[in-house]
């Protein structure tokens, strides 16, 4: 039970911090063509990245110096 509620918030808070980069891309001080691509394409290469080198099951693995990361605290 407690493994569902650690992925639920784990989730969540990968959904807040995509929604996060979105809404300041889309608030940037800048001409508006400038905050459509900071708004579309900040959570996109975020969430590209986050799938490719950092979610547990990702295709690129990082070596962490003294020990191993496996995707979980």
């Amino acid at each position: 039970m407690l493994n569902v509620i650690n992925l639920t918030l784990r989730f969540l808070l990968e959904l807040m911090i995509l929604f996060s980069l979105g809404y300041w891309g889309f608030h940037f001080d800048s001409e508006i063509i400038i905050q459509i691509v900071l708004g579309i394409g900040l959570p996109l290469i975020t969430a590209i990245i986050w799938g490719k080198i950092i979610s547990p099951k990702a295709t690129i693995k990082l070596q962490i110096i003294g020990g191993r990361y496996d995707g979980y605290a």
